[in-house]
């Protein structure tokens, strides 16, 4: 990211944290790109919810999670009692290029992904949430690289959920992605018990 760092304060850090991410050129992705899928949601919310690179959906949208992915998570996070203002949704890649397939998600390369890890840090640090779900295929490569736990890059879902690791300081558990939840029923089950994990833990 160009620029100086950040330093704004109160209901202007995020706002001055997006334009700061809008200048990034720290990796190839940057170019050709017209918009950038910012983390959606307000300061202080108590859950970020972590989700996949942008697909052209997200990407033509300028959104962190969009179409029938977004509505999913939203009736979720709904299911737990959680509104709008209280989950803010981070996707781990910012950008991509223009004219994807809607369907299409970004591959992003080890430069990608750690210029990207270094936004959502500062985001997580910005926001303050009280506890991180990572709704991601690759929650492994994440937990590896950032957290104080002894995980396995290559971990996926099925072999890290059921576990609470800490992120930053925080809390953090993993669930299934929405977009493998739409037709899978045992998966949601899966999902929706991690969600009460969610919110015991939020109350407590």
């Amino acid at each position: 990211m160009t620029g100086s760092a950040i330093v704004a304060t109160g209901p202007d850090r995020l706002h001055a944290f997006r334009k700061a991410v809008d200048g990034c050129d720290r990796c190839a992705l940057h170019r050709g790109r017209t918009r950038v899928c910012h983390g959606e949601g307000e300061a202080e919310a108590p859950l970020m919810v972590i989700v996949d690179p942008p697909r052209g959906e997200e990407l033509a949208a300028g959104q962190a999670i969009a179409g029938a992915d977004r509505a999913l998570l939203q009736r979720m996070m709904a299911s737990i009692g959680l509104t709008a203002a209280q989950v803010y949704v981070a996707p781990l890649v910012r950008c991509g290029p223009q004219g994807m397939d809607p369907e299409a998600r970004v591959v992003a390369d080890a430069d990608a992904l750690g210029a990207c890890r270094a936004i959502l840090g500062k985001e997580i640090d910005l926001v303050r949430p009280r506890m991180l779900l990572l709704m991601t295929h690759t929650p492994g490569a994440l937990l590896a690289a950032v957290t104080r736990d002894a995980v396995a890059p290559d971990g996926g879902v099925e072999r890290l959920r059921e576990r609470v690791y800490e992120l930053k300081g925080r809390p953090a558990i993993v669930s299934w992605p929405p977009s493998l939840l739409h037709n899978d029923s045992s998966r949601r089950r899966e999902a929706q018990a991690d969600l009460r994990e969610v919110k015991r833990r939020l109350e407590g």
